[in-house]
């Protein structure tokens, strides 16, 4: 365990939840500035127009709120620590303890001497306790230790027994310490990620980034309420179009689930869907997992999005390397070129639909700076590194289809003399860049493109796919 030194304004917010700025004044008829306290959107189901200070008012399902990040002096602070810690802030002028919390080390610049620490769960004691009454009750052996750090002001990781004795000064004052220490909640437990799950985590990991750019705080909604129409509409065309196919039999997906992200099935789904908010439009996604056959839409994950409507494809491949070499490449075998057939075929549709009449007056969002709407990423077979509490996306770039064509038609010899494809050689697009064009609606389709695709969203592949649904928040 450790202490945490917070300002006085993080000290408010710890123990209130949060603390009303009087000078701002949000645009109307929208949720500016909740949209970036991820953690809080569970809470958000009125729409715009309806008064914000109540959904301000609102406690987040999570202990204390948002996460809160805090600059620390990286002497203290290892890479990848996690600590509790006691918070310790200025209350009224006089430094005191004013709860406990979970902190883990996100970053770490140790040039600069300086580390971020995150704040997740905390929880405020019913009143502060002051240092100086804590150094008081102290032992007197211990106390010119605990009052050596006090003074320091330096959030740290301490010795178990320096620790010890604080808590044991603890009791007498607040009686109920041991109890709200135990009420934090476990931290997640971490380990090596099994390289031939890279593609799956990253498929479900890609669908929250196309939809928020604040994508690493979203959390799923607890206990969702059952999916849109839409959502259900695309899920069960396959069963609309063969009624004699058996039931879908892990809609649950319990076990599947810890491929997407962290979450379990358990409270944060509704038949395997699971909902995220952000500002005033949320997103449904699926993990798909059923019948050995090959794709309909040639992805291993189908975006959708809806007002304005639009289809994103995203097949994912795991690349190789040779012992010792540093050197990715892929070597297909026949699968790849025939899933890019498939995307093509949609492409080759919109590139159609765009043709028609370049000029004719038409929504905004319908201007495309490609045809392409399928691309595949290639993942590099690292394990992912852990960033803080969180692990990162898998390393790796976007290709568009049309581009995987071409390197698949052109493929460079090995040291074995077989045919393979080293995908640095040839032009991508990193992660954020795609996400952006995705989100901006700079790519996808359009028009009756799309609601081809939406008739023949089959969802059948030998693996899972993970279906995505962005659409507006709609009153209940």
């Amino acid at each position: 365990m450790g202490l945490l030194f917070l300002s006085a304004h993080e000290g408010r917010l710890v123990r209130f939840g949060r603390v009303t700025d009087p000078t701002w004044r949000p645009v109307s008829g929208s949720l500016e500035d909740l949209a970036d306290d991820a953690d809080w959107e569970d809470e958000i189901e009125d729409r715009p127009g309806k008064r914000l200070d109540r959904l301000l008012d609102e406690r987040a399902r999570r202990a204390g709120g948002p996460p809160m990040y805090l600059n620390v002096n990286s002497t203290y602070w290892r890479s990848r620590t996690q600590a509790r810690v006691l918070l310790i802030a200025s209350d009224s002028g006089v430094m005191s303890v004013i709860g406990v919390g979970n902190c883990t080390t996100q970053v770490r610049r140790s040039w600069a001497g300086s580390a971020v620490v995150k704040l997740t769960d905390r929880i405020p004691f019913p009143e502060p306790v002051p240092l100086v009454t804590i150094v008081e009750t102290t032992t007197p052996t211990m106390r010119h230790v605990v009052q050596r750090m006090f003074n320091e002001e330096e959030s740290r990781v301490i010795p178990a027994k320096s620790l010890q004795a604080i808590v044991d000064a603890l009791r007498p004052i607040l009686p109920g310490v041991d109890q709200i220490m135990a009420d934090l909640p476990a931290f997640p437990r971490r380990g090596k990620f099994p390289l031939n799950r890279l593609a799956r985590r990253d498929a479900s990991q890609t669908a929250l980034r196309l939809f928020d750019p604040g994508w690493r705080n979203l959390e799923p909604v607890s206990t969702p309420p059952a999916p849109t129409p839409l959502a259900l509409r695309l899920e069960s065309v396959a069963s609309a179009l063969q009624p004699t196919r058996p039931p879908r039999e892990n809609d649950v997906i319990a076990a599947e689930t810890a491929g997407f992200l962290d979450w379990d099935a358990a409270g944060h789904a509704f038949n395997g869907w699971f909902l995220f908010r952000s500002g005033e439009r949320q997103l449904l996604v699926k993990n798909i997992n059923f019948q050995p056959e090959e794709p309909k839409t040639g992805a291993d994950l189908v975006y959708v999005r809806s007002e304005p409507h639009s289809v994103v494809l995203v097949q994912y491949k795991l690349l190789q390397s040779d012992k010792g070499s540093h050197e990715y490449y892929f070597r297909d075998d026949g699968r790849l070129a025939s899933q890019v057939d498939v995307m093509l075929k949609f492409s080759e549709m919109h590139a159609e639909a765009l043709e028609i009449d370049p000029l004719r007056p038409t929504a905004a969002d319908e201007y495309r700076i490609s045809p392409d709407i399928g691309f595949v990423k290639f993942v590099e077979p690292v394990q992912p590194s852990q960033n803080g509490d969180q692990m990162s996306m898998p390393s790796g770039r976007y290709h568009p289809a049309r581009g995987v064509l071409r390197m698949l038609a052109n493929p460079t010899k090995g040291p074995g003399g077989g045919d393979r494809h080293v995908v640095s050689q040839w032009r991508s697009l990193d992660g954020e860049t795609f996400a952006k064009l995705v989100r901006d609606q700079w790519v996808g389709s359009i028009g009756d493109v799309t609601r081809k695709l939406f008739e023949i969203l089959e969802l059948e592949p030998g693996g899972p796919v993970y279906l995505a649904v962005e659409e507006p928040q709609r009153s209940a």
